[in-house]
């Protein structure tokens, strides 16, 4: 995990696991680490209560990996916040979190909107096969389409939160990617909790940097 804050503002990205069910072709992390254990997570408590009581703001980003991998864990600390919290703290509450969107399923949505996960970052590679290809499961197998039938269910949910979709593209497939563009807006340019961010597959190290164009 990692942490930062203003004097009246915290803000920490915990990594509860470094473990993925994707084995996306450009990835730069292993996958070999460990995942949070307990006695982390308790300490990791106590320091989001020592500071709920002297901050304005607590704002926690949820990374990996694939952080839904370990939910329960995410679930426990962010209860923990929120019952601290409701004891008549002043501070304000904003968490989110980045996955791979693939066991964001209807619970699972449900869940973390209940304990003040409301902003969402899901990477989308393309259409279909574009994405399967780029993007696929550890044990093999496509990802696309539960994906979208997860993001289509959240669509037709009332609450408030908010989807950035993360679309990738390489000099090779931009122009499959500009009517993949067309898509998504189609789909959910109308509704104001989706937004949208396309850019180039970035070389950021590691041994899969070749697989980038």
């Amino acid at each position: 995990m990692n942490y930062s804050y203003a004097p009246q503002d915290f803000h920490i990205l915990i990594l509860p696991t470094e473990r993925c069910n994707f084995r996306c072709l450009y990835c730069y992390e292993s996958h070999e680490g460990e995942s949070m254990s307990r006695e982390v997570e308790q300490s990791l408590i106590y320091l989001l209560h020592r500071q709920i009581a002297i901050r304005k703001k607590i704002w926690v980003s949820w990374f990996g990996g694939e952080p839904l991998l370990r939910k329960e864990l995410l679930l426990r600390v962010s209860r923990a916040i929120q019952s601290k919290i409701n004891k008549g703290s002043a501070a304000t509450y904003e968490a989110g979190i980045t996955t791979n969107g693939y066991l964001l399923d209807e619970a699972t949505f449900h869940e973390l909107l209940s304990v003040g996960i409301r902003d969402f970052q899901i990477t989308l590679d393309g259409p279909r096969q574009l994405h399967d290809k780029m993007r696929p499961l550890a044990g093999g197998g496509g990802t696309h389409d539960v994906i979208m039938k997860n993001l289509r269910f959240a669509q037709t949910s009332t609450d408030d939160y908010k989807i950035l979709l993360r679309v990738h593209y390489t000099p090779e497939n931009v122009h499959d990617i500009l009517a993949y563009k067309n898509e998504l807006v189609t789909l959910f340019g109308g509704d104001s909790r989706f937004s949208f961010f396309f850019r180039p597959l970035s070389r950021l190290g590691g041994k899969n940097d070749s697989c980038i164009g």
